[in-house]
């Protein structure tokens, strides 16, 4: 039982970190602003030796693979259905933001 809860919380901080970096993108791009002057604000929140668009979309992808595969293995051993419930909807919101970060790759 208690494995399962550690693979949770962890899976959810990496919900919470990733979430984050699309919510910012989200509130900092809107139609107002052309796309490089929202990408420099953007860029801006984050330390210089990070501040690259890919280098944080990579760093994105790995967090949110980090969560959805803590949040798979805690879902095998879960028995309560509404953990169970909340482990599946993020395991999808966590699988999408995972999409969007690698399709924003290519």
């Amino acid at each position: 039982m208690k494995k399962e809860l550690i693979f949770s919380l962890i899976g959810y901080v990496c919900l919470l970190i990733v979430g984050w970096a699309v919510a910012l993108w989200i509130y900092i791009a809107d139609d107002s602003k052309p796309y490089e002057q929202a990408q420099q604000e953007y860029l801006s929140h984050f330390p210089q030796a990070i501040a690259s668009g890919t280098l944080l979309c990579l760093i994105d992808i790995v967090i949110a693979a980090i969560g959805l595969f803590c949040i798979t293995m805690a879902s095998k051993h879960i028995v309560s259905k509404t953990w169970g419930t909340v482990n599946v909807v993020v395991t999808v919101l966590l699988g999408l933001i995972l999409f969007l970060n690698v399709w924003s790759l290519m």
